[in-house]
């Protein structure tokens, strides 16, 4: 296995080899390559060379996959929802002793707040972010911390919010249903 530690020795010589050689072809006004720019594309073929061999030899990177990018984590998991009033209800799979994030936008004049929640859940911590639906559309995220006793794997709860307007009372609230699934780790 190469480090990166290794790579920095050929990588500094390649770097200065090519520094050089522009630095002369700078200096040399005629079309004619002189002695000295010749001699030094001997140690550039040689380093690059030595570069390529060893970029080669190196381990794959450690990008994600395709199948790798598929897979969601349940330890803290989060969901963001864009239009609750298309997209009125989700699921989102979490192991206990985790949290549960969801992100809702916070629309001008209205609150959100959480209707109906499960005991165990408990309150959710609750924060503004400003920026979330676009610059003029804040969003708010609630936190619900999955550490009670009682959470097992298998069991599914409910929570049921609310977005209602300050200003018309008469208005019908938009509610979002989100359910969360506590899974095995």
């Amino acid at each position: 296995m190469k480090t990166i530690g290794s790579l920095a020795l050929p990588l500094a010589l390649s770097l200065c080899a090519v520094l050089a050689a522009c630095d002369e072809k700078k200096d040399s006004g005629a079309t004619a390559p002189s002695a000295s720019a010749a001699a030094s594309a001997a140690p550039i073929a040689s380093v690059t060379a030595t570069t390529t061999a060893i970029a080669a030899s190196a381990e794959p990177s450690a990008a994600p996959s395709a199948s790798a990018a598929e897979r969601t984590s349940t330890k803290d998991p989060t969901l963001s929802v864009l239009d609750p009033k298309t997209e009125s209800s989700k699921t989102l799979k979490a192991q206990a002793g985790g949290t549960a994030t969801l992100y809702l936008p916070q629309w001008a004049g209205t609150t959100w707040t959480a209707k109906e929640t499960p005991k165990p859940l408990g309150k959710a911590k609750t924060e503004t972010l400003p920026g979330f639906a676009g610059p003029g559309t804040p969003g708010v995220s609630f936190v619900w911390t999955l550490k009670d006793p009682s959470l097992k794997p298998g069991q599914s709860m409910k929570v049921v919010l609310e977005n209602k307007s300050s200003a018309d009372k008469t208005a019908a609230p938009t509610t979002f249903t989100l359910t969360i699934e506590i899974v095995a780790g």
